[in-house]
């Protein structure tokens, strides 16, 4: 059939794609939980071992982001084939990104807090991490 597409399924994500958002990711998520308790919580700020707390709560935050992470890669994979505008992508990112950070994130968080870890504002900034983390590690060198 001429003027078919040959591939029908839309683009694939390059493997470094998938890797950047899945090892990246849950960092990138962590400094943005990290930077928004340093701003909010100035009690925490004031801490005095930061050297031993920082490698803690990335290691931490790392491993609880993994799952939103994982999500995050496939949905991204899956917007791929609608998403071919820059602005489309943004708004793909921002919105797949919340979703998985939010509903990735809070098995992790009943795990770590129990019940107690499920909060408006704790909901929240998982979302935010998770828009963050994926827009952040999906969009750069992406082609347009």
């Amino acid at each position: 059939m001429e003027g078919a597409p040959t591939n029908p399924s839309g683009p694939k994500m390059p493997l470094l794609r998938w890797l950047a958002i899945i090892g990246l990711g849950p960092a990138v998520g962590t400094l943005v939980v990290l930077a928004a308790v340093l701003a909010i919580d100035l009690p925490f700020a004031a801490f005095d071992d930061h050297a031993l707390v920082l490698p803690l709560a990335l290691g931490m935050g790392w491993a609880l982001g993994l799952l939103p992470a994982i999500l995050a890669a496939i949905g991204w994979n899956l917007a791929l084939r609608h998403a071919s505008v820059g602005q489309h992508r943004l708004l793909a990112c921002l919105a797949i990104g919340a979703a998985t950070g939010l509903l990735g994130g809070i098995p992790g968080a009943i795990a770590v807090f129990g019940k107690a870890g499920i909060f408006p504002a704790g909901l929240l900034l998982m979302a935010l991490a998770g828009a963050i983390a994926l827009t952040a590690t999906a969009l750069p060198g992406a082609r347009r």
